[in-house]
């Protein structure tokens, strides 16, 4: 059986991975990422305790938990767990991080907590190849101490390091590269600067109301059309249904922040996820226009 801490060749298609995620959506759409990296093993559970189980009695290569405010599952909670579960190869099995705050804060509170790798939301297979390859290829050494159970948590520091210790002196660069930090703009894409162009009107709405208005429509209007331009029909369906919303919620002056937000977050993996992955990005845009048809009709 292989040490999930000793580096191998990294082959996709011999990994067998671990999805744990409260939401079925989230379950269904990091499953299909992974399988595009062109791995097939892929199994999901979908509460705290049915993968504790599962990691008892089965073997994987790796565990992937979405760390979200819409996973009902504590993954720092969970990975804690994870870390001290009797079977010795579950234990030490990677844990990858798909978060959506990709802070200092929640960097560390992870690395404290077990967990390897960071993954920042909006997910592209690309991003998460990376993440792969990392706790495969150069898998961090396990601590298993009275004070900590988990991947050594200093980062570029070799093995046979024997000077002082820095952690408390660790400079925030190193935070950085545990993750894709915050999403930033994609210049070279001309959706993401005007999903860019959309997020600032939506803050208008908020501070302006409907004299905003205009300036928000002429923002979507623009998004749309390039959109159509690029035959994107998943991301035109998510963009119509969150025009619907703004302009109603904003008439109404009830616009909801965390539909604002879960709208804005679709929009932007939508635009990460590439056109061949036709099938997870018509769920995608299906189920926030379903979300949204729902809010307004209530």
């Amino acid at each position: 059986m292989h040490d999930p801490r000793k580096p191998r060749k990294f082959e996709p298609n011999t990994l067998s991975i671990l999805i744990v995620d409260s939401n079925r959506f989230n379950r269904n759409l990091l499953s299909d990422i992974a399988r595009v990296t062109g791995i097939i093993n892929v199994a999901s559970a979908s509460n705290e305790d049915t993968a504790l189980w599962m990691l008892n009695e089965k073997i994987y290569d790796l565990v992937i938990g979405d760390w979200s405010p819409v996973n009902d599952i504590n993954m720092p909670a969970f990975v804690r767990k994870m870390r001290k579960l009797p079977e010795s190869r579950a234990r030490r099995l990677p844990f990858i991080a798909a978060i959506s705050d990709c802070t200092k804060e929640t960097i560390i509170a992870g690395r404290d907590a077990g967990m390897d790798e960071f993954l920042a939301k909006p997910l592209s297979p690309a991003a998460l190849e990376v993440r792969l390859k990392m706790v495969i290829t150069t898998p961090r050494p396990f601590v298993d101490s009275k004070v900590y159970v988990g991947p050594c948590r200093r980062r570029k520091n070799p093995a046979d390091y024997y000077g002082p210790k820095r952690r408390g002196a660790d400079d925030i660069n190193d935070f950085k590269s545990m993750g894709d930090g915050p999403v930033t703009l994609d210049q070279s894409n001309p959706l993401s600067v005007a999903l860019h162009r959309v997020n600032i009107a939506c803050k208008l709405l908020k501070a302006k109301g409907e004299d905003a208005l205009p300036a928000f429509e002429q923002a979507i209007a623009q998004a749309q059309r390039l959109a159509a331009d690029n035959a994107d029909q998943p991301v035109e369906q998510a963009l119509k249904a969150f025009e619907a919303y703004m302009v109603s919620a904003t008439q109404a002056r009830a616009a909801d922040d965390t539909i604002v937000q879960t709208a804005l977050a679709t929009l932007a993996q939508l635009i990460v996820l590439p056109l061949e992955m036709a099938a997870p990005r018509k769920t995608v845009a299906g189920a926030l226009s379903v979300a949204i048809k729902r809010k307004l009709a209530a």
